[in-house]
């Protein structure tokens, strides 16, 4: 983009997790220099605050407004990272399943279906669902995939677009991703209603 600095003094520690340095260089293909102060967060990660001119315009104004922009920062552990660490430990080793039937009762016929997602605390996970429809007499079947060792690939609990999700990768790469919601001490994956034991099957 046509900027390159590079650091013309030593650089100096400015409070307890930071450091400040003067650069110079060129600012969208112009001759600069800069001053900025980098910040180093204590959960990961962190800020730089930098002003720049043109070589020889940097001013005092320019250091002043950069010490005041880094006095106002200040770093806090997300939220979000905790719930993720929370869902994860919560689902670690479990068997979730969702249920959903119906019978119309005299002879009428009905249907059932049933999903089961087993949560290998080694990051495997299996999973099988069946279905069945009777109209007087007869049924069908489904499938199942894994269980045990390395299973049908490998799950993971995340944070994205504002949601905790729970993701499955099969082994094909493809991926099935679920929002978790725990509501009235309920679990629902993408609003339905899951229940949690603790009878994972896991090698």
């Amino acid at each position: 983009t046509g900027t390159a600095l590079q650091p013309s003094a030593d650089p100096e520690l400015y409070g307890k997790n930071g450091i400040r340095a003067r650069f110079s260089g060129l600012v969208e293909y112009q001759p600069a220099d800069a001053v900025a102060i980098g910040l180093v967060s204590p959960h990961g990660g962190g800020v730089t605050v930098l002003a720049a001119a043109s070589t020889g315009g940097l001013t005092s104004a320019h250091r002043a407004v950069v010490e005041q922009t880094a006095g106002t920062v200040g770093f806090f552990k997300p939220e979000v990272s905790e719930k993720v660490a929370e869902w994860k430990e919560w689902l670690s080793g479990m068997k979730i399943t969702y249920m959903n039937s119906y019978n119309s009762g005299y002879g009428g016929g009905g249907y059932s279906d049933e999903e089961v997602i087993d949560l290998c605390p080694n990051g495997s996970f299996g999973f099988s669902s069946s279905s069945s429809t009777v109209v007087n007499s007869g049924n069908g079947g489904g499938a199942y995939s894994g269980g045990q060792g390395e299973g049908a690939g490998t799950w993971k609990v995340r944070a994205a677009a504002g949601e905790v999700q729970l993701i499955l990768r099969y082994h094909d790469g493809s991926e099935t991703i679920y929002k978790l919601e725990y509501t009235d001490k309920k679990l629902f994956l993408n609003g339905y209603r899951y229940f949690r034991t603790n009878d994972a099957v896991c090698r």
